[in-house]
């Protein structure tokens, strides 16, 4: 490598660390891991499954001019559904537990939308554990027949009725895996292990979403 080629790397690498410097400057930014544990409550026990997500956010300092039309909404995710095994009773999948449900975890907020509020949870310390209010539960699907994509059914969730106009509350555990089924909990825990990928795959194979329901984003 010349003498010239070596002054052109140095230069490009000094306008690299100025854009950077701008850059967290005006901005501030977040990428916050989490897992996730569901846990449903059967007559032989508690029932258990968990998977790692992540969740990306950046917004404009308060100081900065600069306008981010992306920042704070929507925020980045990727990651997996939970799937929990339910023995013969079949096995259950709680659909994505993404960015708004973090939040609310977290602080009962849909969203930071300021830099003031992805700060606050970057202070969140690895270990921090929050439980999900049951009125944001995901929705909780299942297979009635594994190998076909097209028996999925909701389990828990909203369904829109076409004659009022509005969603309707849906809680089908008993009746689709018998008396005593039900969620007991949804655990979110701030963590450093790596995203989870390739759960879903062994159930779905490449697909990453069936219907309207998605199982798998960002990878």
């Amino acid at each position: 490598m010349n003498i010239k080629h070596k002054k052109k790397l140095i230069i490009l690498g000094g306008v690299l660390a100025v854009l950077i410097g701008i850059y967290n400057y005006y901005v501030v930014s977040g990428t916050w891991r989490y897992k996730v544990t569901v846990e449903i409550s059967t007559p032989e026990g508690v029932k258990s499954g968990s998977t790692v997500n992540e969740v990306s956010n950046s917004a404009a300092r308060a100081r900065s001019k600069v306008s981010l039309s992306q920042g704070g909404n929507p925020a980045d995710f990727r990651g997996e559904a939970v799937v929990v095994d339910l023995g013969e009773r079949g096995k259950v999948f709680s659909l994505l537990v993404g960015p708004k449900h973090f939040y609310r975890a977290f602080n009962g907020m849909s969203g930071p939308t300021t830099a003031e509020g992805i700060q606050y949870f970057n202070k969140i310390p690895i270990g921090k554990e929050a439980v999900l209010d049951p009125k944001y539960y995901p929705m909780v699907v299942t297979f009635t027949d594994m190998s076909d994509p097209k028996s999925v059914t909701l389990v828990k969730g909203w369904k829109f009725n076409p004659q009022t106009q509005k969603s309707d509350p849906v809680d089908r555990f008993e009746e689709l895996f018998g008396e005593g089924v039900s969620i007991k909990e949804i655990r979110l825990v701030r963590t450093k292990e790596p995203i989870t990928w390739g759960v879903i795959q062994k159930y779905l194979h490449k697909r990453k979403a069936v219907g309207p329901y998605l199982f798998v984003k960002g990878k």
